[in-house]
């Protein structure tokens, strides 16, 4: 980060992609079509991006750091993991449902940062995504050992 910059994308996704009870999908041309390509100048790239259900396209497109929300946490997240337990699309388990997640490129997937590495430890440098359990409700006001936050992120040299 340092001297050099960042470049802040927000993604606006169109209400079809928000429907219930539906498993969602999104091509790379309708993510470019909305936020463009990525900048090769060696910049950091942040991407907001409201939705975590697509992380791995946002990830193929260059972002070094997502933030979403969305899930907010989910309706109840387990008191024992810390997981989302149900998302407001219905599904039970919801990938990227809460909680920090780095890229893994052995398995080509985000993984939960609670499950590779001990509580307090940092993070190494890659790819995150900061799913935010947020501070609004949904349609549902209803919070489940669950309850609202506001991020704080520091961005570090890596």
């Amino acid at each position: 980060v340092k001297d050099n910059p960042i470049w802040i994308y927000g993604l606006e996704l169109g209400l079809n992609k928000y429907r219930k009870f539906r498993i969602h999908h999104m091509s790379e041309k309708y993510l470019t079509d909305r936020i463009g390509v990525r900048k090769a100048d060696g910049s950091f790239q942040l991407l907001l991006a409201h939705n975590p259900t697509f992380g791995d396209l946002y990830y193929r497109w260059g972002a070094d750091l997502i933030v979403s929300g969305h899930y907010h946490g989910g309706l109840l997240r387990s008191p024992f993991s810390g997981r989302a337990m149900m998302s407001p699309y219905g599904f039970y388990y919801p990938k990227h449902g809460y909680g920090q997640y780095i890229w893994c490129d052995d398995t080509g997937t985000f993984r939960n940062t609670s499950d590779l590495f001990p509580a307090g430890e940092n993070v190494p440098y890659g790819t995150n995504m900061i799913t935010s359990s947020g501070l609004g409700d949904h349609e549902v006001p209803i919070r489940i050992f669950n309850p609202h936050e506001l991020v704080c992120i520091d961005i570090k040299e890596g």
